[in-house]
């Protein structure tokens, strides 16, 4: 196998440009609509969201405690000591971009560049901007985050199944059920949703009626 500078194997490299594009984009967009701007992660402005991705990445620990739920308070109390360094400084210290741990494998960079997409259009889509242009390297990352976000979402299902089906005839199974509904979109896109960013997911919804109805319901926010 061909590795390339940093250890990472020949093609993976790649990743890491997307990432810190992905990152400096972001950046971008948070400091253009400043800390007060809205997002779709409800009841947080643009500086918590940003103060949110610091503690996560700065803070190894705290991914999966997140993610699970527990600890919330001691997450919250980390996220608020941050905030209270300002915007500027929150945002300066975000796109610096991750340590070391954090950048040190290519499914670390992987991770990031799916998480800050995410971050990304959650500032944007509550802010009235359109999807960006994307590239088949970028599908590619996001299509893998969908498998992954995916298994998550699933299991808020109860009995429905889930298919991810992506415009370019990518498919895979979230969840199986008796009763299963397609997600068809852009890559991005179908990530969006089985995030649980329902309202502004540009993808179409196909299966029956009722389970369709049941799948709009869900609870898929990780």
């Amino acid at each position: 196998m061909t590795v390339v500078n940093g250890g990472f194997p020949a093609g993976k490299s790649d990743e890491r440009v997307l990432q810190r594009q992905g990152r400096a984009a972001l950046c971008d967009t948070l400091e253009a609509v400043g800390g007060d701007a809205p997002t779709m992660c409800e009841g947080w402005r643009a500086i918590d969201l940003a103060s949110h991705m610091v503690v996560r990445e700065r803070d190894p620990w705290t991914a999966p405690v997140i993610i699970c739920g527990r600890l919330n308070g001691i997450i919250q109390r980390m996220t608020a000591n941050e905030r209270a360094a300002g915007f500027e400084k929150v945002v300066r210290r975000l796109k610096g971009g991750p340590p070391w741990l954090f950048r040190s494998t290519p499914l670390a960079v992987r991770l990031n560049t799916v998480e800050d997409w995410i971050h990304h259009e959650d500032v944007r889509r509550a802010n009235g901007q359109d999807p960006r242009p994307s590239s088949p390297s970028l599908d590619d990352v996001l299509w893998r985050g969908v498998g992954a976000a995916g298994k998550v979402a699933g299991l808020r299902l109860d009995d429905v199944g889930l298919d991810a089906v992506a415009t370019d005839g990518r498919r895979l199974t979230v969840k199986r059920g008796a009763q299963v509904v397609e997600v068809v979109g852009d890559p991005g896109e179908v990530l969006l949703f089985v995030t649980g960013r329902i309202a502004v997911a540009q993808v179409e919804l196909r299966g029956p009626g009722e389970a369709v109805d049941a799948v709009r319901r869900a609870e898929l926010r990780l």
